[in-house]
């Protein structure tokens, strides 16, 4: 009497190209998606959130201090200055100090998310700031996607 057995499953040969198929067509949708852009427009929306806050505490600090702090910025077109990223040590020879409203109007200054290099002591901002008559302008010089980040208060 000869038994008929019946196997249930894939065969190696069935198996693999099913794999390979799926494999070339994740990698397709992996370049459709273009991931790098998406990280791209995420660091961008970073910028515009980092400026937005400087902005702000700017408002506040001058706010309760005289308007001081807004004297302070530089008036002349060519003459916009880094703002100083620099909370650990101070340095912020030939740049623009808001070290003062750290702690009370803002935790931290931002720094751009493509110049941080896991040396917080020696950042740079990367956030220009200029003021044209009553108002100023924080600027993300290193946008991407040919994107013009900027705020005016």
């Amino acid at each position: 009497m000869i038994k008929n057995h019946k196997h249930s499953g894939f065969t190696l040969l069935e198996f693999v190209p099913v794999l390979m198929i799926a494999v070339m067509l994740l990698i397709i949708v992996l370049f459709a998606l273009n991931p790098a852009e998406w990280f791209a427009e995420a660091r961008n929306t970073t910028r515009k959130h980092d400026i937005s806050l400087i902005a702000d505490a700017i408002i506040e600090y001058s706010r309760d201090n005289d308007l001081f702090l807004l004297y302070t910025i530089p008036t002349s077109p060519d003459s916009s200055q880094e703002i100083c990223g620099d909370a650990l040590t101070g340095s912020c020879t030939g740049l623009f100090d808001i070290n003062r409203i750290v702690g009370t109007y803002m935790v931290s200054v931002p720094i751009d998310p493509k110049s941080k290099d896991g040396d917080s002591s020696n950042e740079h901002s990367r956030y220009f700031i200029i003021r044209n008559k009553q108002r100023f302008t924080i600027s993300a010089v290193d946008a991407e996607l040919d994107e013009t980040i900027e705020v005016s208060r």
